[in-house]
């Protein structure tokens, strides 16, 4: 996580006079930490807001009973010496008990202080 905060907090979205936010891949609520590293990004405060109450809602309309939820997430780098990915681009699917896909989602997230230019 320190190094998502030093990205965030003290270089290249904090430069711009954006609000750094150390975004999970895979959110509290679904079993991802923000112990580990590899489950963080850095993200405007804009994006990260965004994308959360979108795929949240969705998840958890759909973790009810026996379904279960596949949720591919990949964060897009557009240059390749920045900490800061351009966008993030998450997947989700929604399985029933018997393995028949209930619904689905997919959300690329925009890593702009607003978010604008998302299609969540």
């Amino acid at each position: 996580m320190r190094a998502v905060r030093q990205a965030g907090r003290n270089g290249e979205i904090a430069a711009g006079g954006g609000d750094p936010q150390a975004g999970h891949l895979i959110g509290y609520r679904g079993k991802g930490t923000g112990q580990d590293v590899r489950n963080l990004v850095a993200l405007h405060g804009g994006a990260n807001r965004r994308m959360t109450s979108k795929l949240e809602r969705f998840g958890w309309k759909h973790l009810t009973g026996n379904n279960k939820l596949i949720m591919p997430v990949v964060p897009v780098y557009g240059d390749p010496h920045s900490a800061v990915p351009a966008s993030v681009q998450v997947g989700m699917t929604a399985y029933g008990p018997q393995g028949n896909i209930v619904d689905s989602f997919s959300c690329t997230a925009v890593n702009s202080p607003t978010g604008i230019g998302s299609k969540c």
